[in-house]
């Protein structure tokens, strides 16, 4: 009877160890779990040689019951690690047991320290274990079992919902075993010197089965039917051709008249089981052949979508992903006839995509497909077959007519047409794949549809996405269509803006000059009538000659402002930058400034002298800035009035500072400098008795940026004075080096820039 318990649980740990590899071969789960059975399975089967003795007596197979024991600890230890999660073993822990088992397997192998000796006794083979089999037992429980029961127990701590149902029942399976296997195979044999009772710990192995096939059953941990079938297609089997063995053994032991052996039996019963195996594989190999032979349709279900999935994963070509799907289909079903028709929103109707084997004409085909699909499927989605339509044909059904599914059950009856397939994303029909029978006139089984089912999800999102690139591009075509067409607009437009800022820039110039000969002769003439007139003038006279000068002074200050801006915005003023030294300059325009203007209103100038590097700029356009400031200071400063010149450096830039006790700026008004025209009425210019233009601190910034400096003003508010800062870079040798990044070449013939009215 133990014998049998042996092999039954032999025979299943076999069994379980194919299917999960089978189910999924690349998990590292299942990879140990199949392995540790394997193992199991293998152990449990030489006790059976070990007690019924055959080709070698029972030393040597209890020998190689104890290697396997180091085998099936070492898969434990994989095990424990792996379950459920496919975890990666320690390498250390692997390798650690590894050495520990190599002075176990040479004792076992080659000396009787392990195992002294092996006696019959009438009730069966016993073993006498060596003075070092604690040894063994030591590392096998530590080392192996202990450590896999250690992570298991881990696991089982921190999983939740299913996969702590699993890894309970596989802990329990292991538990039991492996204290089973601890104490018939380690304590007793250490305590009592005997291993009478060795063989039995492979019966607990039942225990593992059995925890297993129950978590496979409660747990889905496999598939339970798929376990179930092969357990009981190979016992059959095996049992049947055992059966047919052991008649002619038994026959020919009658007829000899031979003593009966044992060990006769267990070698049919192997033999018997490789023959079913061998069995199995011959018979699926002259299925395909004779199938392929006949025509009939033969595939694995799990490569052909495999690859399937992948060809249609590589590719966002919608006419390819359709050939791609008729040549697998065809090649699979061996298909007489198919078509592939796809929803377009703009007809709003399905266009056949492409054809094989019709008779019928295209427009044919798409308008009693239309006429079926757009009433039927949003209702039903699923894979209908000429059956069931000829079911909904003896009646209206969602709306049809019973002719519009007659007419429909006759043009698939004669175009011989099986099966419609709708192609759904998001709830959406997006196309159909209608196929026709089969070359061998087989049915479609419940597999095929499976994999149709499977087929049609995976090409309804590979032809959504090429679709959807589909529209991409042509959005692209129009998109780069229409900034062509657009760009070319703005090029001829800004073509025009160039013509027109030329008009311009020559009106200007013109113009100035028009203006400025006349202007200043009535200057010229109203100076010498005030000046130089040999003839007495009255007052009211003088007061009229006092305002045509000023206006005309004025006048010409305008056309000057408007011409320098015209040469800056164009590009046709030149800088020439060069050390300059800021202190001389501010001096020389001080003395120019103050014996032609100062004296008038009686205000004092004031230079704060302190060590000044040079700046790397155009001097002649710095002095033209500077003379511009120190107007606006002049102009906006009462009498007896001061202006200060201040100067900072960092070492990289120079700082010049000019600040007036002037009617200063209030801070609402200070964003609105350096700006075109920009008067400030009611705080800075409104005092001005000569007015002014607002261009000349537009002109200051823009000279100051090409020189690579920065201009800004800062004020405490009306009645405060103001400050305007300029910053420049020093002229040091790391400036001097890259003198042309400094220098601007004009745009066409060089013009220089009109004098500063002060």
């Amino acid at each position: 009877m133990t014998n049998l318990f042996i092999a039954t649980a032999s025979i299943l740990s076999l069994i379980l160890a194919v299917v999960p590899i089978r189910k999924n071969g690349k998990s590292l789960s299942n990879l140990s779990f199949a392995w540790l059975s394997f193992v199991m399975g293998i152990w449990a089967m030489l006790f059976i040689p070990y007690n019924y003795p055959f080709l070698f007596d029972s030393l040597f197979w209890i020998k190689a019951i104890y290697i396997l024991v180091c085998v099936m600890v070492g898969a434990m230890l994989f095990f424990g690690y792996a379950f459920p999660y496919g975890d990666k073993p320690n390498r250390w822990a692997i390798l650690i047991y590894s050495v520990l088992n190599i002075p176990i397997i040479y004792m076992i192998l080659f000396t009787n320290l392990f195992v002294a000796s092996v006696h019959q006794t009438p009730t069966g083979p016993e073993t006498v274990v060596g003075p070092y089999y604690w040894y063994g037992s030591l590392v096998w429980s530590v080392s192996g079992l202990g450590i896999a029961i250690y992570h298991l127990v881990k696991k089982f701590k921190k999983a939740t919902g299913k996969a702590k149902f699993q890894l309970l029942y596989m802990f329990l399976g292991l538990s039991i075993f492996g204290i089973a296997a601890a104490i018939l195979d380690g304590l007793i044999p250490i305590i009592f010197h005997t291993s009478r009772y060795f063989s039995l710990s492979a019966v607990f192995t039942l225990a593992f089965v059995g925890m297993t096939a129950y978590s496979i059953a409660r747990h889905r941990l496999l598939d339970i039917r798929v376990a179930l079938q092969e357990v009981l297609v190979f016992s059959l089997t095996t049992f049947l051709i055992s059966g047919m063995f052991l008649i002619g053994a038994i026959s020919y032991w009658t007829f000899t008249g031979q003593e009966f052996k044992m060990g006769v039996l267990l070698i049919i019963v192997i033999l018997s089981s490789l023959l079913t195996l061998i069995f199995e594989k011959v018979t699926s190999v002259s299925k395909i052949i004779a199938r392929n032979f006949l025509g009939q349709s033969v595939y694995d279900y799990q490569k052909v979508v495999r690859e399937l999935g992948l060809r249609l994963s590589t590719s966002l070509d919608l006419q390819r992903l359709i050939d791609t799907l008729i040549d697998q289909l065809v090649e699979v079903f061996k298909l007489k006839k198919m078509a592939i028709l796809l929803y377009d929103h703009g007809k709003n109707k399905y266009l056949l995509q492409k054809v094989v084997g019709f008779n019928k004409t295209l427009d044919q085909i798409e308008e009693i497909f239309n006429s079926f699909t757009s009433v039927y499927f949003p209702e039903s989605p699923k894979i209908i077959d000429l059956e069931e339509i000829r079911k909904l044909s003896s009646g209206p059904v969602f709306g049809f007519k019973e002719n519009s599914l007659r007419q429909l059950a006759t043009i698939m009856d004669q175009n011989e047409l099986s099966l419609i397939i709708p192609l759904v994303t998001n709830n959406k029909i997006i196309g159909i794949i209608v196929i026709g029978e089969k070359t061998s006139l087989d049915p479609y089984t419940v597999q095929d549809i499976n994999f149709l089912n499977t087929m049609a999800f995976e090409t309804s999102i590979a032809f959504q996405n090429a679709k959807s690139y589909e529209e991409i591009q042509k959005f692209n075509i129009t998109l780069t269509k229409e900034v062509e067409d657009a760009t070319r607009e703005l090029k001829h437009a800004n073509e025009k803006l160039k013509v027109l800022d030329k008009l311009k820039d020559d009106f200007v110039s013109i113009a100035s000059h028009e203006l400025r000969t006349p202007m200043t002769a009535i200057r010229s003439y109203a100076w010498m009538a005030l000046n130089r007139s040999d003839v007495p003038l009255s007052d009211k006279l003088k007061r009229y000659l006092i305002r045509v000068f000023i206006s005309t002074q004025r006048l010409i200050n305008l056309v000057n402002d408007m011409l320098n801006i015209s040469r800056i915005e164009s590009g046709k003023i030149e800088i020439k930058p060069e050390p300059v030294d800021v202190l001389s300059l501010v001096r020389d325009i001080i003395d120019e400034v103050y014996y032609s203007k100062s004296t008038d209103k009686k205000f004092q100038f004031e230079v704060m002298e302190k060590p000044v590097p040079k700046v790397f700029a155009d001097p002649d356009k710095l002095r033209q800035v500077l003379l511009n400031l120190v107007g606006n200071s002049i102009k906006f400063t009462p009498q007896e009035g001061k202006i200060t010149f201040d100067f900072f450096t960092d070492g990289k830039t120079v700082e010049i500072s000019i600040k007036d006790t002037g009617v200063g700026i209030s801070k609402e008004d200070l964003s609105k400098l350096f700006h075109k025209f920009s008067r400030l009425d009611n705080s800075y210019t409104a005092l001005s008795v000569s007015g002014g233009t607002g261009l000349g601190l537009y002109i200051s910034k823009n000279l100051i940026e090409l020189m690579h400096g920065t201009i800004k003003a800062s004020s405490e508010g009306v009645g405060h004075g103001t400050t305007v800062t300029i910053t420049l870079p020093v002229a040091n040798s790391d400036t001097l080096s890259h003198a042309d990044q400094f220098t601007i070449k004009p745009r066409g013939e060089v013009k220089g820039l009109e004098p500063v009215a002060i």
